[in-house]
């Protein structure tokens, strides 16, 4: 469980329960019997609630972990998600299947095969919202099915996180076409991270370094114009590039971020142990760049090509991470104190960020 607060967005709660030893088949036999049913047979249950007063996130998922075989597994998932921009809101329901191929025994290379459908709806758009809000008000359908390969070949640590290995990962995603709904476009994304181990006390807590990169890409089929605006890239934030506001990295239009189809970010990090084992200490330095639609006479046009090192954007800073796996915390906290040292004019800069997990603001 945890609370935060952030300065233009308010409050925002989360929590987390996690069952791994779930028996999806191991149902009560009476009232009483309910507090020693689903349990057993080693799948995973998971819950996620994280109501904001900007941002909500709610998903529960179940995990068969072997398939038939300890080389299969199975995640089925249902998730709501609710956006209020600046301008408009987003409000999304959506579920997704996705089964994992192994290629070794402990795992760490596989293969991902995955559906999605999403159901999103577009609304609360104000007269100084972007026109790319406008041309999807309303609901629009997303079928899209992908195919993606993992390498994780790194140690972890509870609390300090991945400390020595490397990852690497690479995903494609088709949606529309054959599979229907009202999107058509693909997605290509790509990403690699290193861990470094630098120093380690007696107490086994360690000084790493970890650099990291990934780049996207995403373009329409079937004559379709443009990618709608809630599918395309969105950068800044602290899971990308701190020292701008969650999704303040341009383009823009009419002082609002619309995201892009071509993205490219990293990061050089170097964390460190403070006083006791759950919390350490941050110091990073972030790059990004992120192009896509523009509108040249009042058309708009689009160019991923436009990717250049005139406009790529940096900024450096510091922060803390507190990791409370003792009191059932199942992801971290972190703050963040991030200066921009090159952005663009449009681009909104923010200096405290924090997150709650995979939420970001």
């Amino acid at each position: 469980m945890g609370i935060g607060m952030a300065s233009d967005l308010g409050v925002i709660g989360s929590f987390a329960l996690r069952k791994r030893n779930f028996d999806i088949f191991d149902w009560p036999s009476s009232l009483a019997d309910i507090p020693q049913s689903f349990t057993g047979d080693g799948q995973i249950l998971a819950l996620e609630l994280q109501p904001g007063d900007r941002y909500s996130h709610y998903r529960l998922s179940f995990t068969e972990p072997y398939l038939g075989s300890r080389w299969y597994g199975l995640t089925v998932s249902g998730s709501r998600d609710i956006s209020r921009r600046d301008t408009w809101d987003n409000s999304n329901w959506g579920g997704d299947v996705r089964l994992n191929r192994y290629f070794t025994f402990e795992r760490d290379i596989f293969a991902t095969l995955a559906y999605r459908y999403d159901y999103v709806d577009i609304g609360r758009i104000d007269d100084e919202a972007p026109e790319d809000a406008y041309d999807v008000e309303g609901v629009t359908r997303v079928s899209a099915l992908s195919l993606g390969l993992t390498v994780n070949k790194y140690l972890y640590d509870p609390y300090a996180g991945p400390y020595k290995g490397y990852r690497v990962w690479a995903n494609y995603e088709y949606a529309g076409g054959f599979l229907g709904a009202h999107v058509d476009q693909w997605k290509a994304q790509a990403g690699a991270a290193y861990f470094l181990p630098v120093y380690e006390h007696e107490d086994g807590t360690r000084h790493i370094v970890m650099a990291s990169g990934t780049f996207g890409w995403m373009e329409t089929h079937h004559n379709t114009d443009e990618v709608p605006i809630f599918e395309r890239f969105f950068l800044g934030g602290p899971h990308t590039l701190r020292g701008f506001r969650s999704y303040g990295v341009g383009p823009h239009e009419n002082g609002e971020e619309i995201g892009g189809t071509a993205l490219v970010h990293g990061t050089v990090e170097y964390t460190f142990p403070l006083f006791v084992n759950f919390l350490r200490g941050v110091t990073f330095f972030d790059w990004g760049q992120l192009e896509g639609p523009y509108r040249d006479g009042g058309v708009q046009k689009w160019d991923n090509h436009r990717l250049a090192m005139s406009r790529m954007r940096t900024a450096a800073g510091a922060g803390l991470r507190i990791s409370l796996v003792p009191l059932g915390m199942a992801v971290p906290i972190s703050l963040y104190w991030g200066e921009a040292i090159d952005s663009m004019p449009d681009d909104r800069r923010h200096s405290f960020l924090f997150s709650i997990g995979q939420i970001a603001f």
